[in-house]
C-alpha cells in the first residue's frame, strides 16, 4: 500500500454516518492493496450515497472502476476478501470486482448497438444522479447521459413497478432482480423506497427531477400534491426522517 492512498479519499465529510465512512474507507484500503496503480475511481452509490442507509440493514453498494481488464488473480481474491469484509462487517457485502473503464466506455463508441449504448447511459445516469465519488478520478464526464424522456423515465421505473405489483399480490412471481425483506418492517420500508423512486421519476418526466434522494423528493411532491400528503407522510415515516441535503447544509454556513 503506497503512502498516498488516503490523498485520494473524496466527499468523505459529506456522509452523516461515520460508521459508514470507516466502512467505506475500509474497502477502499482493500481495492488500493490489490489493484495499486490499476484502481482508477471508486463510487458509493444507493442509501449510503443518499445518508439513507442503516447499519445493518444497508447494503455499501460500490462502483470502481480499474484500467485494463481483470485477471485470474483478481477473481479469488474478491472472494476471499469479501468473505472477509463480509464477516468484519455483517450485512454490509459491499466489495465487488471492479469494471473495466474499457468496457464501461464501450457504449459511447461508434458502432455501438442499442443495448451496449442504454447499459452506458443507465451507468452514466446512476454515477451521476446516484452516486458519490469517494476516491480517485471523477469520471462522471465520459459518460453519455440518457435523455430523461417519458418512455425512458417508464422503462427505469419498471422494475420498481414489477416489484411492488408483486408485493402487493398483482403478480403471482417477483420477476424483478430484486428481493423483498421478510421482515415486515423492513419490507415495508423497502416499498416506502420504491415510493420514493417513483416519486423521482415523476419529477423527471415533469423536467422536475434533482435526485433519487427522499430528502430532495418527498417536499417537492408534497408541496405539489397536497392530495398526497397522507400517503407522503407515511412514506417518510417508513423510510427515513428527512434532514437537510448537503447542498442546503454548505449554503447555510
Amino acid at each position: 500500500m503506497t503512502p498516498n492512498t488516503s490523498d485520494k479519499y473524496k466527499n468523505l465529510h459529506l456522509f452523516d454516518d461515520q460508521y459508514f465512512v470507516q466502512l467505506i474507507q475500509r474497502h477502499i484500503l482493500e481495492y488500493h492493496a490489490h489493484f495499486a496503480e490499476r484502481l482508477i475511481s471508486i463510487y458509493v452509490w444507493g442509501s449510503v450515497h443518499r445518508n439513507e442507509a442503516i447499519q445493518g440493514v444497508s447494503d455499501l453498494d460500490l462502483y470502481s472502476f480499474i484500467r485494463g481488464p481483470l485477471k485470474k488473480i483478481d477473481y479469488p481474491w474478491c472472494r476471499e476478501t469479501r468473505e472477509s469484509l463480509d464477516r468484519e462487517f455483517p450485512y454490509t457485502h459491499g466489495l465487488t470486482l471492479p469494471r473495466s473503464i474499457y468496457d464501461a466506455l464501450q457504449g459511447r463508441q461508434p458502432g455501438a448497438n442499442k443495448d451496449m449504448r442504454s447499459r452506458h447511459q443507465a451507468l452514466g445516469f446512476r454515477l451521476h444522479y446516484d452516486a458519490t465519488l469517494v476516491w480517485g478520478k471523477d469520471l462522471t464526464g465520459e459518460f453519455e447521459l440518457p435523455t430523461l424522456t417519458p418512455s425512458w423515465v417508464r422503462e427505469y421505473l419498471q422494475p420498481a413497478l414489477d416489484l411492488t405489483g408483486y408485493a402487493a399480490g398483482l403478480k403471482k412471481e417477483n420477476t424483478t432482480d430484486f428481493s423483498l425483506p421478510n421482515e415486515t418492517r423492513q419490507k415495508l420500508r423497502k416499498l416506502a423506497r420504491l415510493g420514493v423512486l417513483g416519486g423521482a421519476c415523476l419529477l423527471m418526466a415533469q423536467g422536475r427531477f434533482r435526485s433519487l434522494k427522499g430528502v430532495d423528493t418527498i417536499p417537492v411532491l408534497r408541496a405539489s400534491y397536497p392530495q398526497w400528503t397522507d400517503f407522503l407522510n407515511e412514506t417518510q415515516e417508513l423510510y427515513i426522517h428527512l434532514a437537510r441535503s448537503s447542498n442546503e447544509r454548505a449554503n447555510a454556513k
